[in-house]
């Protein structure tokens, strides 16, 4: 099944895992969250954790995609989604924080913010401060690792999950009120 899967391109991290299928299903995860294609990215790091149920940074990337992104904010999820999602992706945080022994400084660093993005196991109205608290978590990981490009890239998308679909003041040509676009394109 693993070779005949589509054709994702090169894209290639290294995490920490002996298996070689892990580490395959994983990047395929990866390159599909980043193309925001998070339902098949889940199915994917599935697939990671079957070949290696100790892959801290799978469960990683299970809770990340269920969360929300710029296309599908957390107000784009009715009640019985985000119930779902937010208490799954809770428990995949908590699997991935005490599996995160031994795993890579970027590794660890991502695990270590997720708790920001899911505080709890049931969804809440404060949602969207969650959003800032995660972003806020990403900065101080990208402090650290400013060269990593699994960093960067998420925590520029925390920073565009705070104000999606307005980061700019089209009118004005400038940006918008309270986004971070500035920050990230720096």
């Amino acid at each position: 099944m693993a070779s005949d899967y589509f054709d994702l391109g090169t894209y290639r991290v290294a995490i920490t895992t002996s298996s070689p299928d892990a580490q395959l299903w994983f990047n395929r995860g990866l390159v599909l969250c980043y193309a925001f294609n998070h339902q098949e990215a889940y199915e994917c790091f599935n697939l990671a954790l079957e070949a290696d149920p100790g892959c801290a940074i799978a469960y990683w990337g299970k809770a990340f995609v269920l969360g929300c992104n710029y296309n599908k904010p957390w107000v784009a999820f009715d009640p019985e989604d985000a119930a779902r999602s937010i208490d799954e992706a809770f428990a995949m945080t908590q699997k991935a924080l005490e599996l995160r022994e031994g795993a890579s400084q970027f590794e660890r660093l991502l695990i270590e913010a997720l708790p920001h993005r899911y505080q709890a196991a049931a969804a809440r109205d404060d949602l969207e401060k969650w959003n800032d608290d995660f972003a806020t978590a990403m900065r101080k990981a990208y402090a650290q690792m400013p060269d990593n490009p699994e960093i960067a890239a998420v925590f520029a998308e925390a920073m565009m999950n705070r104000t999606p679909w307005q980061l700019w003041d089209i009118n004005a040509g400038t940006v918008a009120e309270g986004a971070d676009t500035q920050e990230i394109l720096d």
